[in-house]
């Protein structure tokens, strides 16, 4: 198609799209018709104001087993767990409805065991114990992130690699 040709297409075009939309304006049948504007709100999900989520995220590699944990809050009664599916989890979520304003300290207990087979046979015997603190403060819809992690690499000695870092979101 040359560009004279090309134009006088495209002119059609419009105009037959210009018709259209004035039939349309002018209520010929066949038109589709708007839908009415909602007038009903789109209400947000419940959730208590000062709601804390507390995350545990398990980033350990194969070489540890995690076997027990435990977090609390302030003066709260722990939370915890001891279980054989718990190695093989990556996440946990806790929500505390209302810590209020202020200062609070968190605290992680974690009991690790070594995993291993062939010439690794002995990992199994080693236990690691691991312990965490973090202050932070209350506030609304605050997410506490616990990564439970190994820090180093392969030349660190195995008893220094269990690690706890907080994050804070909101």
């Amino acid at each position: 198609m040359n560009v004279g040709r090309r134009a006088r297409y495209i002119h059609g075009m419009s105009r037959a799209l210009v018709m259209a939309l004035a039939a349309c304006a002018a209520g010929a049948a066949g038109c589709i018709e708007e839908p009415p504007p909602r007038t009903e709100l789109v209400q947000p999900p419940p959730c208590t104001p000062c709601a804390t989520l507390v995350v545990f995220q398990n980033e350990m590699g194969s070489v540890f087993a995690l076997r027990e944990l435990a977090m609390a809050i302030d003066d709260l009664p722990p939370w915890g767990r001891t279980d054989p599916q718990l190695a093989d989890e990556a996440r946990f979520e806790l929500e505390i409805p209302d810590l209020g304003p202020g200062r609070h300290n968190a605290r992680l207990n974690a009991n690790l065991r070594g995993r291993g087979y062939g010439v690794f046979a002995y990992l199994p015997s080693y236990t690691f114990k691991v312990t965490s603190t973090h202050e932070f403060a209350g506030r609304p819809r605050l997410m506490l992130t616990a990564h439970l992690y190994e820090k180093g690499g392969i030349t660190t000695p195995l008893e220094e690699r269990p690690a706890v870092r907080w994050v804070e979101s909101y």
